[in-house]
């Protein structure tokens, strides 16, 4: 069995008192004070979680546009630039092979989320059935956090020291600098509406 991966934040984790699990083949944090305190944090306040384990595959140049929306269900060229989609990666004959995200910045620069259990089978999918930009799976150099809950925006709008956070609509894009570092911000949070979550990526290598 091969050593779990970490992500940029384990260390962190650990240091903190995380419990650590093997997850997707990461190590990755269960809970650090007990799921009941964790969970009316986030309802009440916000969390922040690690999702730098997920999988991101990038399509860029003429034709990524095209490329991608052949091999997912929903219309990514029906929504603006700076949008996200959620949507099914289906087979041509019927069936899902995932779920995903779609990341459209623009219609030659999109990244697609999916889920780090199908990260290698879904780059491997898209791999053999694009036509036209082939996809480059940049999983290992995009760090992703997630902040939910309803006073989300307002925490990340004080750490950044952004003001425009509140013009974001949902599965909208925008950008920030922390921490030195510029990174695209989505509001893609989809399992409560009433909840705000702000998704935010960043290179860790060039």
């Amino acid at each position: 069995m091969s050593e779990a991966k970490q992500t940029p934040y384990t260390a962190i984790h650990a240091k903190l008192g995380a419990k650590l699990v093997d997850f997707a083949g990461h190590t990755m944090p269960m809970q650090y004070e007990g799921i009941r305190k964790e969970h009316l944090a986030v309802r009440q306040e916000a969390g922040l979680f690690d999702v730098a384990h997920m999988g991101e595959i990038l399509f860029q140049g003429p034709g990524a546009l095209e490329t991608i929306n052949f091999m997912v269900s929903n219309d990514v060229a029906s929504i603006p630039d700076n949008h996200a989609i959620y949507t099914p990666i289906c087979h041509p004959h019927g069936g899902i092979v995932d779920d995903c995200i779609v990341y459209k910045r623009s219609a030659t620069d999109l990244i697609v989320v999916v889920n780090a259990s199908n990260k290698d089978k879904d780059f491997a999918w898209f791999s053999e059935h694009a036509k036209g930009v082939r996809p480059v799976d940049v999983s290992d150099d995009v760090a992703l956090l997630a902040l939910q809950g309803p006073k989300a925006e307002r925490i990340l709008a004080l750490a950044a020291g952004a003001d425009h956070l509140g013009s974001i609509p949902g599965f909208g894009l925008g950008w920030i600098t922390l921490c030195g570092k510029k990174m695209m911000i989505a509001r893609t949070g989809y399992t409560d509406r009433k909840s705000t979550r702000l998704n935010s990526s960043h290179r860790i290598r060039s």
